[in-house]
């Protein structure tokens, strides 16, 4: 279960963005978070994932 909650850093790496961007798309709700305390804060690859492919990818036509 580990492997599937990243840190923020690691969140930012796979969607190829910047930490504070990551928490930007966490406080507008594009991620919901796993909070152990008010440090240690959580996301779920699979929420990751999905707002990648929902958001960041561009659709198969306009690829070039």
């Amino acid at each position: 279960m580990g492997s599937d909650l990243l840190t923020k850093k690691e969140a930012a790496a796979l969607c190829g963005a910047s930490v504070r961007t990551v928490e930007r798309w966490m406080a507008c709700g594009c991620f919901a978070v796993v909070r152990f305390s008010s440090r240690h804060i959580r996301i779920r690859r699979e929420d990751v994932e999905a707002f990648i492919r929902s958001h960041l990818l561009l659709p198969r036509e306009a690829r070039s």
